[in-house]
C-alpha cells in the first residue's frame, strides 16, 4: 500500500507496470479476500456517489494507493530495530557507460537524394 499523494500515485504506476500487477488506486477500503487470499478494494467513482469493489486477480505482488485521511493510525505495542546498511562511496558516484562498437546506420545518405530533388524542382538549395 502506498499514500494516494502525487509522488506515490506516479511510483506506484510505473511499479505496477514493471512488476505487471494489479493496482487500485485511491481506494477507500482495503479487505482480503479469506478464500482466495486476494486484495479487495473499494473505489469511489463519479464524484464519491458511486463505490465499486474491485478484485485483483492478476497475480502477485497486489498494489494500492490508499487516500488520504482514510485510516486512522494506531499505536503498536510491537517493538522494531533498525538496521544502519552502509554503501561505499565509489558505487554511489560512480557511472558507468562503455561504448561497445560504433555502426554506421543502414540507412543511405538522403542529403545528396533531398538536394539534387530540390534542384529539379527549381527550388534553392539549402
Amino acid at each position: 500500500m502506498l499514500p494516494a499523494t502525487r509522488n506515490s500515485r506516479d511510483l506506484a504506476g510505473r511499479l505496477a507496470v514493471r512488476f505487471r500487477t494489479c493496482l487500485s488506486a485511491h481506494v477507500i477500503m482495503v479487505d482480503i479476500d479469506e478464500k482466495d487470499r486476494k486484495l479487495v478494494t473499494a473505489v469511489p467513482g463519479f464524484g464519491g456517489n458511486i463505490v465499486a469493489t474491485v478484485v485483483c486477480t492478476g497475480g502477485k505482488p497486489e498494489m494500492a494507493t490508499v487516500s488520504p485521511g482514510t485510516y486512522e493510525a494506531r499505536p503498536s505495542d510491537k517493538e522494531a530495530s533498525v538496521i544502519m546498511e552502509s554503501v561505499p562511496e565509489d558505487l554511489i558516484k560512480k557511472r558507468r557507460i562503455e561504448l561497445v562498437e560504433k555502426k554506421t546506420s543502414p540507412m543511405p545518405d538522403l542529403s545528396r537524394l533531398r538536394r539534387s530533388l530540390w534542384q529539379g524542382l527549381g527550388l534553392e538549395v539549402i
